[in-house]
């Protein structure tokens, strides 16, 4: 069973319940383009199974990745809401299905259920907060506490409990997974192997287990204050 209980299980359950019979299904290949940031936002997504990357880039062309979307979650809904131009690139990390509704019928849908509306703001206030704690971390926090965030942040989306510890499938490469981390990939790498050297985590390929979560949890709040 999937670890997650995020704020997007309520707001995907509200979603069926009035906009369930009016959604689109859209699937995507893994790399395919949803939006683009400046695009206007006709119409707000729900993640059926895969994962989403929201990603933005610089003049210069390099990109960020900002966050990740999972199954059951919804992509971009404050642009939805104030009817502005998505402000970020959304594509595929994987082979992906989605479910969108026009962004009209979403905001008639919040106005008429408040129960709906406070599972959209839930999920922007966790948002939100995953932003903020990602900000802290980049700033803050030595590699292996941003390399700790990002698995435990992939195991809550994706991770499979096995008694103690916790199974996931990586959906994204080395060098997306180090830019989610803020980080550069050899640095990556080499905090991994010393997870695995120390039981924190095992891995081949990119099935990855997580052995000690609660090291991983200890690794990522050490900055905090």
């Amino acid at each position: 069973m999937a670890i997650s209980a995020s704020a997007g299980a309520a707001f995907s359950s509200a979603f069926e319940r009035h906009l369930g019979d009016k959604g689109v299904e859209r699937r995507l290949q893994r790399g395919a383009i949803l939006h683009l940031a400046g695009e206007p936002c006709e119409r707000v997504h729900v993640v059926r199974s895969g994962i989403v990357l929201q990603m933005s880039r610089d003049a210069a062309g390099g990109e960020t990745v900002l966050g990740l979307v999972g199954p059951d979650e919804i992509i971009d809904p404050s642009s939805a809401i104030d009817g502005l131009p998505h402000h970020f690139d959304a594509l595929a990390a994987t082979d992906c299905i989605v479910e969108g509704v026009a962004s009209d019928r979403f905001r008639s849908a919040l106005s008429r259920d408040p129960l709906m509306t406070l599972a959209v703001a839930r999920v922007l206030a966790e948002k939100m907060r995953w932003a903020s704690d990602t900000a802290h971390e980049r700033a803050a926090q030595q590699v292996s506490g941003r390399v700790a965030g990002r698995l435990l942040e992939l195991a809550r989306l994706l991770g499979e409990q096995r008694g103690e510890w916790i199974e996931l499938h990586l959906p994204i490469d080395q060098s997306t997974f180090a830019r989610l981390a803020g980080t550069s990939r050899e640095s990556t790498c080499k905090t991994l192997r010393r997870f695995k050297a120390d039981g924190v985590v095992d891995y081949e390929g990119r099935r990855l287990r997580i052995l000690r979560p609660d090291a991983l949890r200890h690794m990522r709040c050490a900055g905090k204050r």
